[in-house]
């Protein structure tokens, strides 16, 4: 009964990658979740070089009405401990 709409995102590009290049992408939960859920992207190409950054939010809304509500229980006891 839960939906995760994109709410925002932003892409920065520094440089490009090639059509062969073996990428790896890291991605961080920027804080824990209420309303919305924040997503920080890292891509790197194999010599380490970082090539573009990216954040996207995500809103936890009712599937039959949108209203925005609160993270789910189940979501929450899966990630990791905040402080």
């Amino acid at each position: 009964g839960i939906l995760m709409p994109v709410r925002e995102m932003s892409i920065r590009f520094m440089k490009g990658a090639m059509y062969d290049d073996l990428l790896s992408i890291r991605v961080q939960l920027a804080e824990k979740p209420v309303t919305r859920m924040s997503f920080h992207y890292r891509t790197f190409n194999e010599r380490g070089i970082l090539l573009n950054t990216a954040t996207i939010e995500l809103m936890f809304v009712k599937s039959d009405s949108f209203r925005p509500v609160k993270c789910p229980e189940f979501l929450l006891e899966r990630l990791p401990a905040w402080s």
